[in-house]
């Protein structure tokens, strides 16, 4: 085997959505192609991204009927030489928000209308905690999501930061933000000049820092959000420190879903928690302008949130008045902090008929009904002991018995763990549903080592046994060896860990070969990647090493074992 190049870095990192923003910018003109796949682009988004659409006039008149209806489209403007001729098309479509035939025009429109649709377009993204929904503390069903945000938040706020989170976050930006001159040089900025004190004006100022961090919040990109933790513990602190004093009354004008305003008022009476820094006004009248202003689109309501909110019950949770760092002049804009829980009053039609308004009350952690949730969790996170899922009936081969597991991963279609029971010679599927006392056995007679699991729910198993690596179907329990195996030239020696890409590219640690070895799908033997120079300590060599992985960057960490170390691979 020869040594090779790179892995294909799009294809290790094509995972993670690339769209580090909640909001992005399609552009549709002459230059694209096939009108069809812009389409799929758009549908295929995420129901939490939005999209502001550019179109031409003649593109426009084959996408806009297509594409008006989606809820990740909000806004289309149209960039054309005629005007008269197309607004007469376009006047049918409400998302559509202007006719323009000058460059500048199109810009000032799309900035004036940017603000008012973050105020308005943001997902409403929270957890629901119903107080008659059985376990209280569950950590399944409709509570345990509730639960597992606090618990996420605590963990946050407890976890102390290193400085190469910092720059592991900038870099993770600069690559998003490459060519955009003005967030490249507020990331300049950022790097050179940040300081705790200033995180709410960073906060409140239109740039990467309030994009990227509440798309991640909202997504819950825990990867991204673990590197934003030292800044998010900066603005619980800030927010701490200009916390109101007195008890006061904001609003939060936005436009919600038939669907997600049906989900709330059947849950009137209950709890709610925000996945995100909650942004509301003091004036009721301020935040029902930006609903005046933009007319409302197919399938979608106009809600007033009206919240009260007294500091005196905002002890773990602060919220403050953070207009003095405010890039826009005359907003009063109170953040309550993210996590924070509100008690669902009631949902009724204003006085004037004109919208839904939502009737909340900031609630504290030892509230009724909330209390027992938050004992729990201080246990649970409090605990240095953990907790066994699957075994723990000793040395055995039953059902509820493990013996020497090697690997582990979880499947999230079935909301199972997947585990190689090594000397058992089998792969068993765990449930994690409260109550599971023993597993299935999915495969056996099976020198199982390591494990990974493509798109397509594809089980990939490395047989020491058989030198090779195995692809399983967990459908019909059928295995084919796609890497490795006893023919001339693909020999593997003792295969452990294992990776999979979207592009069904393996990686596959050959432990006694003392090296990486890459194997795209279908080929007929791998190339090498890493060591494949003897046995050794050098930096290209390695000495019997287990475990594989990769960054989002596309660099291979490689579990060294005989030379005790973590040798990181850099492909350029």
């Amino acid at each position: 085997m020869a040594n090779s190049g790179p892995p294909d870095r799009s294809l290790v990192v094509a995972a993670n959505n690339q769209n580090v923003e909640i909001f992005s910018l399609v552009w549709l003109d002459q230059h694209v192609e096939n009108v069809k796949k812009c389409q799929q682009y758009v549908e295929d988004l995420s129901s939490s991204d939005r999209v502001v659409m550019i179109v031409s006039g003649v593109l426009g008149q084959q996408i806009v009927p297509s594409i008006h209806k989606l809820e990740q489209v909000i806004s289309i403007y149209v960039y054309c030489m005629n005007k008269e001729r197309n607004k007469r098309w376009s006047k049918y479509f409400t998302k559509v928000k202007g006719v323009i035939n000058e460059v500048d025009g199109l810009v000032s429109q799309i900035r004036a209308d940017r603000q008012i649709q973050r105020n308005l377009n943001e997902p409403f993204s929270h957890n629901l905690f119903h107080v008659n929904c059985g376990n209280g503390t569950s950590t399944s069903g409709i509570n345990g999501k509730f639960i597992f945000s606090q618990v996420l938040i605590d963990c946050i706020l407890r976890i102390k930061s290193k400085e190469e989170d910092k720059k592991e976050l900038i870099t993770c930006c600069k690559q998003y933000y490459a060519g955009n001159c003005m967030e490249m040089n507020h990331l300049d900025e950022f790097e050179k000049n940040y300081s705790p004190d200033k995180v709410l004006w960073w906060y409140s100022r239109e740039s990467f820092f309030y994009n990227v961090l509440n798309r991640a919040l909202r997504n819950e990109n825990i990867h991204i959000i673990f590197l934003f933790r030292e800044f998010i513990c900066d603005i619980y602190h800030q927010l701490k420190k200009y916390q109101v004093k007195t008890p006061i009354t904001t609003y939060r004008c936005q436009l919600m879903s038939s669907d997600e305003l049906k989900t709330l008022n059947a849950s009137v009476g209950n709890f709610i928690s925000v996945n995100s820094f909650f942004s509301s006004s003091a004036s009721a009248k301020e935040a029902r302008s930006f609903i005046h202003t933009f007319l409302i689109r197919d399938n979608l309501e106009p809600v007033l949130f009206e919240i009260a909110a007294d500091p005196n019950v905002a002890i773990n949770k602060p919220f403050a008045d953070i207009s003095i760092f405010s890039e826009f002049n005359g907003e009063y804009e109170v953040v309550f902090m993210l996590g924070s829980i509100f008690r669902l009053n009631s949902i009724r039609r204003s006085s004037d008929n004109k919208l839904w308004v939502i009737q909340m009350t900031l609630c504290s952690e030892d509230t009724h009904g909330l209390k027992e949730v938050f004992l729990h969790i201080k246990k649970k996170t409090d605990s240095r002991n953990g907790e066994i899922l699957a075994g723990g009936g000793g040395v055995g081969t039953q059902l509820d018995q493990l013996n020497q597991p090697t690997d582990v991963i979880i499947d999230k279609r079935t909301n199972s763990l997947i585990m190689c029971d090594r000397q058992n010679r089998r792969c068993l599927q765990w449930s994690l549903s409260k109550g599971t006392v023993q597993g299935e056995i999915l495969f056996d007679n099976i020198c199982c080592w390591g494990l990974a699991i493509d798109d397509q729910n594809n089980l990939y198993v490395s047989d020491t046994e058989k030198q090779a690596v195995l692809r399983c179907t967990l459908n019909d329990k059928n295995c084919t060896i796609v890497a490795g195996g006893r023919c001339r030239g693909a020999a593997v020696s003792q295969p452990e860990g294992l990776f999979v890409d979207t592009s069904g590219t393996i990686y596959v640690v050959d432990s006694w070969n003392h090296r990486v070895i890459r194997w795209p799908k279908k080929a007929k033997q791998g190339t090498v990647i890493a060591g494949g120079n003897g046995q050794g300590n050098r930096s290209d060599q390695l000495n019997s090493p287990v475990g594989l992985s990769f960054d989002q960057h596309g660099n291979l960490y490689v579990a060294d074992c005989g030379n005790d170390r973590i040798q990181c691979f850099s492909f350029e």
